[in-house]
């Protein structure tokens, strides 16, 4: 029972040590390592930078050849260079 181990007058000296160490869980514990890794980082109002890379263009001024071909349609199985992004079957592909 819980009453052998806590004294019922918390005026006694020895109130606070307890003979068992109270559990934290690894969720909690988790919680607060994280939090005191990045609470110096977010409260020096310094995020991480962020930086895109584009597989492809970014518009129709700015675009990316990429090799292209279809299964199906028209010119199928045929391997061809395309500016990305457009429309693929403005560029005669597909149906």
């Amino acid at each position: 029972m819980l009453s052998h181990y806590l004294p019922l007058d918390p005026q006694q000296s020895d109130f606070c040590q307890l003979p068992f160490k109270p559990m934290i869980s690894h969720f909690a514990r988790f919680t607060i390592v994280t939090l005191g890794l990045l609470l110096p980082h977010l409260a020096s109002g310094q995020g991480a930078a962020t930086e895109r890379v584009y597989l492809s263009g970014t518009d129709k001024n700015n675009t990316v050849p990429w090799d292209f071909r279809v299964s199906g349609g028209r010119q199928a199985g045929v391997w061809t260079t395309i500016p990305v992004p457009s429309c693929w079957e403005m560029k005669g592909f597909g149906t």
